[in-house]
């Protein structure tokens, strides 16, 4: 397995663009920053992309998921589930690609239907999103926590 580091930035127009390296698993945060703070300097003077972010992406181990893909589920027929973010008057919204079709109705997702082996509801995941399992508790991108679940709404994106 290998991390993956990110980096991103917006070109003169807006839009984002993403240089992403595959660097050995099992290092240190510290290490990573310093292959970060030695090679960004040079990616920079490369690219005409307004650097703004790096992160990095570890590889974990899966606990027992479903052994192949529901049939016909689509990763760009989606849901954005929404959460109230602590201290802000706007919401988070996780997105979910390929959510079960069992669970839209119109345009909206129906948190009460129960699907999966589990099975689970919508609200009883997001209900795990907000508790978290301490001290990973999910955040919005300002380390606002989650609060209440609002409701998810159906989304499709472009391949």
């Amino acid at each position: 397995m290998v991390a993956i580091l990110s980096i991103r930035g917006t070109d003169a127009f807006g839009n984002g663009g993403v240089v992403t390296y595959h660097l050995p698993d099992g290092l240190t945060i510290a290490q990573y920053q310093a292959f970060v703070t030695s090679h960004v300097p040079s990616l920079d003077d490369i690219t005409g992309l307004k650097l703004n972010e790096a992160s990095v992406t570890l590889a974990l181990t899966m606990p027992a998921v479903k052994a192949t893909a529901v049939a016909s589920s689509l990763s760009t027929a989606g849901a954005n589930m929404s959460f109230d973010a602590a201290g802000t008057a706007y919401s988070h919204s996780i997105r979910i690609p390929a959510i079960r079709d069992e669970l839209v109705s119109g345009k909206e997702i129906n948190a009460s239907v129960p699907v999966g082996v589990g099975p689970t509801t919508a609200a009883q995941w997001a209900a795990d999103v907000i508790t978290g399992e301490t001290p990973a508790l999910p955040s919005d991108r300002y380390d606002n926590k989650l609060e209440a679940f609002q409701g998810g709404s159906f989304s499709s994106r472009k391949l």
